[in-house]
């Protein structure tokens, strides 16, 4: 007659076998998309905003959001104009991960600008979820760029930080206090 033990024994393979695939689908998970820290950023397009040629002179447009894998940078809401190759450098100073930064200012530096808008650029989030667009909120001189963050929520593993930076262009007008 078998044991308690014994069953386990015979059922030991089969536990072993299903906690490993367990672990490798949660490992996949953690954080989004695989990135190391070497790779630097993964540009994510987004989701739901107008090009530039089909909005209305009035209307923001996201133009990337990239993300990098252990980057740095620091979150901040308020837009930093990056009209000129310095603005650019000084953003992109902030981040740890030097690759991230150059693939910023390339994102940066392909887009072109429609007369009377502006670039700006802004370190949305900080972790593990990547943002699927970008809400412009606030009057004119007081804007804010905030994540639309995904409906589903991600495990609460993380394996490493994610940086997470907008690009948005805003007609000149709403970086100006009206006043």
């Amino acid at each position: 007659m078998r044991t308690l033990r014994g069953r386990w024994a015979a059922a030991a393979p089969a536990v072993l076998t299903g906690a490993l695939l367990l672990g490798v689908m949660v490992g996949a998970a953690g954080c989004g998309r695989a990135t190391d820290a070497t790779d630097g950023a993964v540009d994510t397009p987004a989701s739901s905003s107008a090009a530039p040629s089909e909005a209305s002179a009035s209307d923001p447009v996201t133009v990337a959001i990239l993300t990098g894998t252990v980057a740095g940078g620091t979150v901040d809401p308020t837009p930093t104009p990056l009209d000129t190759p310095e603005a650019v450098a000084d953003f992109v100073s902030q981040f740890d991960n030097a690759e991230f930064g150059r693939s910023v200012e390339s994102a940066a530096a392909g887009v072109e600008v429609t007369e009377g808008r502006t670039l700006v650029g802004s370190v949305l989030t900080i972790g593990c979820e990547v943002p699927t667009d970008i809400d412009v909120v606030g009057a004119p001189g007081q804007i804010r760029l905030v994540p639309v963050m995904p409906k589903k929520q991600r495990p609460d593993e993380c394996f490493a930080p994610m940086a997470s930076v907008g690009l948005v262009e805003l007609p000149d007008a709403m970086l100006v206090d009206a006043g």
